[in-house]
């Protein structure tokens, strides 16, 4: 109990927000962590595609591999917005500004899992995206035809769970598609 006093007191003189990496991996050790992953979509020549990035060999869960972008919610997140600031902080991190957001994100799921980092409870949502610059590669990961990614992943693999969650994305996309009114 003195442990937890003193990180306690610690914890006490830190501004919400990102943390250290080390203290990261402590707290989801510790206690669920609230994320959200966003299967970013585009249409692009007739196909659906995503936007997956690669984690670094440094990774201590999973290196090299790709997967579905997402992030833990911080407390500087919250606001009425819904998970908008954190998915909009994710696209700067993750891709650089180099993709953005075309309309607003769709939640079609949330559900606790247990990872190698430990215990979450997640929204799943899919959004439509962009490239900020027409013809620019977006920075720190790429576009993958989503069928061809589902039946042969990219060198690495996809994280585990990503190509179900990719597949439940692309249903709740085309089920919505098919909700709007014929063009």
């Amino acid at each position: 109990e003195q442990y937890a006093i003193r990180a306690a007191r610690c914890l006490a003189h830190l501004a919400p927000g990102r943390q250290p990496p080390v203290l990261f991996a402590e707290l989801a050790r510790l206690m669920p962590l609230a994320t959200v992953e966003v299967a970013l979509l585009r249409e692009h020549e007739g196909e659906l595609e995503v936007l997956l990035s690669r984690r670094p060999s440094s990774d201590p869960w999973w290196p090299l591999q790709w997967h579905i972008p997402g992030t833990a919610l911080l407390a500087t997140d919250v606001d009425e917005d819904g998970f908008l600031p954190a998915i909009a902080r994710m696209l700067e991190v993750e891709f650089a500004g180099s993709v953005v957001l075309l309309g607003a994100p769709h939640c079609y799921d949330a559900r606790p899992r247990r990872g190698l980092r430990g215990s979450e409870l997640t929204a799943f949502c899919w959004a439509q995206v962009a490239l900020a610059v027409d013809g620019v590669a977006p920075t720190g990961g790429s576009f993958f035809d989503i069928t061809g990614v589902l039946q042969n992943p990219p060198e690495g693999g996809l994280i585990v769970g990503h190509g179900e969650t990719l597949t439940r994305a692309a249903t709740a996309y085309s089920t919505h598609q098919q909700t709007l009114p014929a063009a």
